[in-house]
């Protein structure tokens, strides 16, 4: 006799690192803690041009020590230290197998306790890929002659201690300089060349003007998780579909669908995950807006 399938149950796991200047968690936890089981709700944009991926999310029930302790960040944005938050997400059985992965790595801006809502006290936190980066200043970018605009790039990334990503871009720039944070130079440089720049999950990818032009398409239909129809929106492709964390800003979605003209592959320009757990009528499903490349090219600067 065949054996009951499990039920699948949603998980969100939320990791926060505290930077030097931050200090530690108290009961001698250092400065990392980790956060799961609670019941929690997550939205998470993110978008393929200039523009760092954007969390709003809150943690309901997390111990006072702890909220106590993340209430103090991110009061004075120009003062930022980087303290860092990372979300996984997926389903597990009821054995607690399953697979998560990870959506969300960016700078804690703003954290609070939220105490408006009694007995349902939660921590609200937002947080902005980037953010911490986009702040430090670094020595400008100079070069006399012809330059790599990968090579100077891709310089800057390490020095944020992101992984760089080259998906076929070969321009050359010619004397050139820049200057503020590694952020900046980096979406000036990208400017300048005329390429596509997505910076998301600590990577920082470059491709030519149509987009990661290696992206392998990620399917959404009915039998994936499509929800109700796709939707024509300014030249482009709205659709909704339950969680998929595949589907990332700068890649590629392939539709199938009984409306024609939404059929076939498109680039996404938008992505907004909205999340839950412990919420049984709570959210779990991906928002992508995506077009084709005749129409805009994803990422570029003009």
């Amino acid at each position: 006799m065949p054996g009951i399938p499990m039920l699948k149950n949603r998980k969100i796991v939320t990791r926060i690192s505290l930077s030097a200047e931050s200090g530690e968690f108290d009961g001698g936890n250092g400065r990392d803690v980790i956060l799961e089981d609670y019941r929690a709700t997550a939205e998470i944009t993110d978008i393929s041009w200039y523009s760092g991926g954007e969390l709003s999310m809150r943690i309901y029930g997390v111990p006072p020590e702890v909220m106590n302790k993340l209430s103090t960040l991110g009061i004075t944005q120009s003062l930022v230290p980087k303290n860092t938050i990372s979300v996984l997400a997926g389903e597990v059985d009821d054995k607690g197998q399953g697979s998560l992965s990870e959506v969300y790595a960016g700078t804690i801006k703003s954290a609070h306790a939220d105490y408006s809502a009694q007995p349902n006290v939660s921590l609200a936190l937002e947080a902005t890929a980037g953010f911490f980066e986009g702040q430090k200043r670094v020595p400008p970018t100079t070069y006399r002659g012809d330059m790599k605009v990968a090579d100077s790039i891709k310089v800057l990334t390490e020095e944020m201690g992101w992984t760089f990503v080259n998906d076929g871009v070969d321009t050359v720039l010619r004397d050139v300089h820049v200057e503020g944070s590694a952020v900046g130079q980096i979406h000036d440089l990208a400017r300048a060349a005329g390429i596509a720049c997505i910076m998301s999950m600590n990577t920082v990818t470059i491709s030519p003007y149509n987009g990661i032009t290696t992206a392998t398409p990620v399917e959404i239909s009915p039998e994936t998780g499509l929800i109700g129809y796709p939707a024509f929106a300014s030249g482009g492709i709205a659709a909704n579909t339950l969680f998929n964390p595949a589907i990332r800003a700068g890649g590629k979605i392939k539709l199938t669908t009984s409306v024609p003209q939404a059929k076939g592959e498109f680039n996404v320009q938008f992505v907004q995950h909205q999340i839950s757990c412990e919420m049984p009528d709570g959210p779990w499903m991906t928002n992508v807006y995506a077009n084709h490349n005749d129409y805009y090219m994803a990422g570029r600067y003009d």
